[in-house]
């Protein structure tokens, strides 16, 4: 597991209430958060390569890119927000989205892996 990852399990460890709260209304299903997190991570990525001069900057883009990814799944800030809190809250469920988040995430990186190293195909 990333080490930004582990950060991630620890705080949501940290921060579990004892109780069992009921799901929020607008609760977004495991799959699509899986989906919306592993989409997150990579916008982090591509802001993180842009070499924006300054922190602001980088912020404002990566918001901007954000809020696009979220009007793509149907899903606004605070439902975001409330789903992200909800699920933090059991760390085996929490554990479970991440593990599945990386695993989309190998996947991808090892996809494009072998579109890197694939013989160029030639016109005869």
């Amino acid at each position: 597991m990333s080490l930004k990852i582990i950060k991630v399990l620890v705080l949501a460890l940290f921060f579990t209430s004892c109780g069992n709260e009921d799901a929020p209304e607008n609760l977004i299903s495991e799959d699509v958060m899986v989906d919306l997190v592993t989409q997150t991570h990579i916008l982090e990525a591509q802001v993180g390569r842009m070499n924006l001069n300054s922190y602001d900057s980088a912020r404002v883009a990566f918001q901007y890119l954000e809020n696009k990814l979220w009007m793509e799944f149907g899903v606004d800030s605070a439902q975001y927000n409330e789903s992200y809190e909800y699920y933090a809250k059991y760390p085996k469920l929490f554990t479970q989205i991440y593990e599945r988040v990386e695993d989309k995430l190998d996947a991808m990186e090892n996809e494009a892996k072998e579109i890197e190293t694939a013989e160029p195909i030639t016109r005869e």
